[in-house]
């Protein structure tokens, strides 16, 4: 009898303890730049005239060289794929039929940045004449990733130390650690090329690397108690 009643007690004093623990919790962010060593452009066509199918005729040749002038390169299939497609009327001021609009555009993918403007080039010689740099890439952003994990725990071990002294509090532990966010941007050039043909230039496209952010952010739940005096 008297070991139960013991136990019991035993039982709630741990409840009690565990009921009057503290805790804090703190976000923190880590951010780590890595420079750009390949990127995605996206190439294509847009016509339009009265007739659907000799408008399409003549995109789908443009396209086709363009995919020749690709593979000349030496990019292989898969980092060739289809963006956009689209085939759709336009009306006069009588709000008839007056025509067509087809477009249709590929997305080259390549791990060398000093290819992009030959990629570039390529294409426009072939016919393209709407282009978008739709954004870099770097082979280190798994390790920078890791870079700033470490970085946003540490940071949010810094803001809780910060948090507990102002509030009395000692940090005695850590309850868990949650990965929260990630994000990996950068800054893409854009450009709309229009009618390329005309006013291009035997110069060559020049692109240079952007500078990637990598960024991570965690949450973490910290054991705490009032400072003993």
């Amino acid at each position: 009898m008297i070991k139960r009643i013991l136990l019991a007690a035993l039982v709630l004093l741990l409840a009690a303890q565990q009921a009057l623990a503290a805790t804090l919790t703190v976000g923190g962010n880590g951010t780590v730049s890595v420079k750009a060593d390949g990127a995605s452009v996206t190439l294509g066509v847009r016509a339009s005239g009265t007739d659907v199918v000799e408008t399409q005729r003549d995109v789908n040749e443009r396209i086709n060289a363009m995919t020749e002038a690709f593979k000349s390169l030496g990019i292989p299939d898969d980092s060739i794929a289809t963006d956009m497609l689209n085939i759709y009327p336009y009306t006069n001021e009588n709000d008839e039929i007056a025509g067509y609009s087809v477009a249709n555009s590929l997305t080259v993918t390549t791990k060398d940045i000093d290819e992009v403007g030959v990629i570039i080039d390529a294409a426009i010689e072939a016919g393209a004449n709407t282009m978008q740099l739709s954004g870099y890439t770097a082979s280190g952003s798994d390790e920078a990733y890791q870079e700033a994990l470490s970085l946003a725990v540490k940071d949010a071990m810094e803001k809780a130390q910060v948090i507990a002294d102002a509030a009395g509090l000692t940090v005695t532990g850590i309850q868990s650690v949650d990965e929260t966010a990630y994000s990996y941007s950068g800054a893409p050039y854009k450009r709309a090329m229009g009618a390329m043909e005309e006013s291009y230039s035997d110069a060559g496209t020049q692109l240079h690397a952007a500078a990637l952010e990598v960024s991570a952010s965690v949450t973490v739940i910290f054991d705490v108690e009032p400072v003993e005096e």
